[in-house]
């Protein structure tokens, strides 16, 4: 598949997803984002909390490890994740 493709595919995706939940600090497509570049890295820094390190920089905000880890827990962000990848 194209390059091209692969980004129209992944914009179409991508605006599928809702970005604004109003109880969340950092909306699912923008997590998801992050999450992606994430695993992009070098294998060295991959933490849970090199992970949340790096979503408290991108959007200046504060997250709790606990608070953090029930985010990715969700059952709406596994949901979207399935929705993005089928």
């Amino acid at each position: 598949m194209r390059l091209k493709n692969i980004l129209k595919d992944l914009q179409a995706r991508f605006t599928a997803v809702p970005n604004n939940d109003p109880r969340a600090k950092v909306g699912t497509g923008s997590l998801i984002a992050v999450l992606v570049f994430f695993f992009r890295r070098d294998r060295h820094g991959r933490t849970l909390e090199s992970l949340r390190k790096l979503v408290q920089e991108q959007f200046k905000t504060n997250f709790s490890r606990g608070g953090f880890w029930e985010r990715l827990a969700a059952r709406k962000l596994r949901d979207t994740l399935e929705t993005l990848t089928c």
